[in-house]
């Protein structure tokens, strides 16, 4: 269990990486008029945004469907079959990201004045960039995998849900943190955001996610499978 809660924790660090909002929440910390409430926010919209990604992808969940069906397909069964489908649609995307030519981002001269001023606004746009994440999505996936798969009772799959969820807030947590006890981080992180937005990310995002893929469709299709 202990390895499951350690993986689920990579997995939540994974899904909450965001170069766009990594910049949004520096931007609301250096620039806004009331940055911890506001940074608030951003972890509220974060895991507003997780939370709907799981309750989204319980679709792909075999027990429900095995229940659905009256048990005439077992569970494992239509977990193979999902990973299959799942797997080859984070391939294609991986290969269309990895293809996708990289467009000049327009230069700025002032931030997004609606969003630092609108704490709904600010939510919102969180939880939309958070659940339309497709690298977030390829992490929600496999952890939802492993923790069906986890043998333990409820408390232990709340427990590695708290972690999942954990990991996914706390670089925002810490963030805040650092801007608040270190005044010389908030002068650096300017730098390290801009830094963030300059990276091929859709490259890099698009070699995980075929990964990711490869690795279902080939569980999916061997031996190599654990049990649903």
């Amino acid at each position: 269990m202990l390895a499951t809660l350690i993986s689920l924790a990579g997995l939540g660090l994974v899904m909450s990486f965001s170069p766009t909002l990594y910049a949004l929440e520096v931007t609301v910390l250096t620039r806004a008029d009331h940055p911890v409430r506001l940074s608030h926010v951003i972890v509220a919209g974060v895991l507003t945004g997780a939370a709907g990604m799981v309750l989204l992808l319980q679709v792909f969940n075999p027990d429900a469907w095995a229940q659905l069906l009256s048990g005439r397909v077992q569970a494992v069964l239509l977990q193979r079959g999902f990973d299959i489908v799942v797997g080859s649609a984070f391939v294609l995307v991986g290969v269309r990201l990895i293809a996708r030519r990289r467009e000049p981002r327009p230069e700025r001269s002032k931030p997004r004045g609606r969003i630092l001023e609108s704490a709904r606004t600010l939510f919102a746009f969180t939880s939309l960039n958070t659940l339309a994440s497709v690298g977030g999505a390829a992490s929600t996936y496999v952890a939802l995998r492993l923790i069906r798969e986890a043998d333990g009772d409820l408390l232990l799959h709340t427990v590695a849900f708290a972690v999942f969820f954990a990991a996914i807030i706390a670089p925002y947590v810490l963030l805040l943190w650092g801007a608040d006890r270190l005044p010389s981080l908030r002068a650096r992180s300017e730098p390290a955001a801009e830094w963030l937005r300059a990276q091929p990310w859709h490259r890099i995002g698009g070699i995980a996610l075929i990964a990711v893929g490869g690795v279902l469709v080939g569980a999916a299709l061997t031996d190599w499978y654990g049990a649903a």
